[in-house]
């Protein structure tokens, strides 16, 4: 066994193996990477309830048509001749676009570091530096992604010195801890204002899915300061915890997890 592109040969770390392989009849898994190249590409992503792809698409009467890439960078720079929007609605849809870049994407020393604990963390990254997007955050609080709270969380300073949450995960649990009665400006639409909620799940459920896609949803929250300090003990005793520790982050992340802004959803390609 080999695999060219890396020049990397199979190793045997274990002479059992072969023995134990030749019991094995049938092989089921439902686990990505394992029937996938795990080589995942960011193609598409729906910010304040608008799509973006590389390629536009015409919408229906009363849906959002996708808007490309470089209309999203026209939006995040301030490019006039590349933005659709216009006024008041320009000014909230950059204001949601450039929360939702910051939380794929972070930069040090002027380099961008690609701190990815999967391929699909990668694909986010990547994205979001094709758009050119970077930016300068401190660090304060990492809540790991686990299999209960399906999410994972990164608690940061600005440069402007404010604290924000960014928080990634599975559709259910992040459209459960966003806020409720959010709202957006449509100019093409019969109604002025729809549901951001009801946009991005539909666009979750009706476009991104039958295509085949891995999907995120994400969201922010600002954090005042001495709310953070409060919860950072929290925070802090939990970590310190022996007997039960992973149960008590758990206690602790979802206390801070709460009444979040919902800035959009991503759709990644897993090439077979």
């Amino acid at each position: 066994m080999y695999y060219a592109p890396s020049d990397t040969p199979a190793l045997c770390h274990t002479s059992s193996l072969v023995e134990e392989l030749g019991q094995i009849e049938f092989v089921f898994s439902d686990k990505t990477g394992t029937l996938t190249r795990n080589e995942m590409e960011f193609k598409t992503c729906s910010v304040a309830g608008i799509p973006y792809a590389d390629v536009a698409e015409e919408g229906g009467e009363d849906e959002e048509g996708t808007r490309t890439f470089e209309e999203l960078q026209g939006l995040l720079y301030g490019e006039a001749e590349k933005s659709v929007s216009t006024g008041a609605i320009e000014d909230r849809e950059r204001e949601v676009a450039r929360e939702f870049m910051a939380l794929l994407a972070e930069v040090r020393d002027g380099k961008t570091h690609y701190q990815a604990s999967s391929p699909d963390e990668a694909a986010l990254v990547a994205g979001a530096e094709m758009l050119g997007y970077q930016f300068h955050y401190e660090i304060l609080n990492v809540c790991e992604f686990n299999s209960p709270r399906k999410r994972m969380s990164t608690i940061v300073r600005t440069p402007s010195g404010s604290i924000k949450l960014f928080c990634k995960g599975a559709d259910t649990v992040i459209l459960e801890q966003s806020r409720q009665g959010t709202t957006i400006h449509r100019e093409d639409a019969h109604s002025p204002r729809v549901s951001l909620k009801s946009v991005t799940l539909t666009q979750l459920t009706q476009d991104y899915a039958t295509e085949g896609l891995r999907t995120f949803c994400i969201a922010y929250h600002d954090i005042p300061e001495a709310e953070h300090r409060q919860w950072a003990s929290i925070y802090e005793q939990a970590a310190a915890t022996i007997d039960g520790r992973a149960d008590a982050l758990d206690s602790a992340a979802k206390l801070i997890e709460k009444d979040m802004f919902l800035l959009g959803a991503t759709a990644i390609k897993n090439e077979l």
